[in-house]
């Protein structure tokens, strides 16, 4: 093994310690969707601050961060037109709560499927084979905007009383 992995694989167990410490209790589907993005997130950081003069983690996780959020926006309109509000409703009722980990953007049209009692193979002659070959069909970054979307829905603009159309439009989404 090279000094390199090493060294990344001590930063990585590194920052887990530190994260695990120094969070508060969370509720249990943030605690869930934490435990399963570590990984993701130490393996990022470890890679941007093992060297001497690197930034810290938080600066590499507030960089990382603003970087994510400028795909977001500039990626949601990719979904414009693409849903019809029915669509979004069985998105949300499949998904109720979810807090996404990463893993899980490859797998909203599979997890469709499963809520609705319908095996994968067979989804094409069910009456949402529409919008499961929709979903089958987003990019990796429609999918991470889908599922942001979605946990936003469900979070803050459906507890807020907002209907799905006006919540949506609020981020330049239109509904087919």
């Amino acid at each position: 093994m090279s000094n390199i992995t090493t060294a990344l694989e001590q930063k990585i167990s590194q920052i887990n310690s530190e994260i695990s410490s120094t969070e508060k209790p969370l509720p249990f589907e943030y605690q869930q969707a934490y435990s399963f993005s570590t990984w993701y997130a130490s393996k990022y950081l470890a890679g941007k601050t093992m060297f001497q003069n690197s930034p810290s983690s938080s600066v590499s996780a507030i960089l990382a961060v603003a970087r994510y959020e400028w795909i977001i926006q500039n990626s949601v309109k990719s979904l414009s037109k693409l849903f019809t509000e029915a669509d979004v409703i069985a998105l949300l009722d499949c998904h109720q709560g979810d807090i996404f980990i990463p893993d899980q953007f490859n797998s909203i049209a599979s997890d469709l499927c499963d809520h609705l009692g319908i095996e994968i193979d067979d989804y094409e002659s069910s009456d949402v084979a529409q919008l499961i070959n929709k979903l089958r069909g987003l990019s990796p970054v429609q999918r991470a905007v889908l599922a942001e979307v979605l946990e936003h829905l469900w979070n803050t603009d459906m507890r807020a009383g907002l209907n799905i159309e006006d919540a949506l439009a609020a981020r330049g989404i239109q509904l087919l």
